[in-house]
């Protein structure tokens, strides 16, 4: 599977591999509008088919009840709102710079 490249096969962690996973499979603009049981207005996301991909993941590796992975991804989907929302992987500095092209925002044509 994939997204087991990213999970350790550290069972220490599991935590750390749970976020990787995270990372990769939603940006933050989505993030945000996800809570893990669906709370405060929010959709849930341990009703989606991709918790269970992220459970499948780490389970490829590890030998775990998923408890500290539920907690990583808790966690993860509470604090989505406070990271930088650029999702991809150019950090804003380097798009200051322009020293990136993957995943840069495209400018909006303009009105004639």
């Amino acid at each position: 599977m994939y997204l087991s490249v990213h999970v350790s096969s550290n069972k220490d962690q599991e935590y750390k591999s749970a976020i990787k996973v995270m990372v990769h499979v939603m940006g933050n603009s989505l993030a945000k509008e996800y809570s893990f049981k669906g709370q405060r207005g929010k959709n849930s996301f341990s009703d989606l088919k991709l918790w269970t991909g992220v459970k499948g993941a780490i389970l490829c590796k590890l030998d775990t009840d998923l408890a500290e992975s539920e907690r990583a991804v808790k966690s993860w989907l509470k604090d989505a709102a406070y990271r930088s929302q650029l999702d991809g992987y150019v950090t804003s500095k380097k798009i200051q710079q322009g020293t990136s092209t993957r995943h840069q925002p495209q400018e909006s044509p303009k009105n004639i």
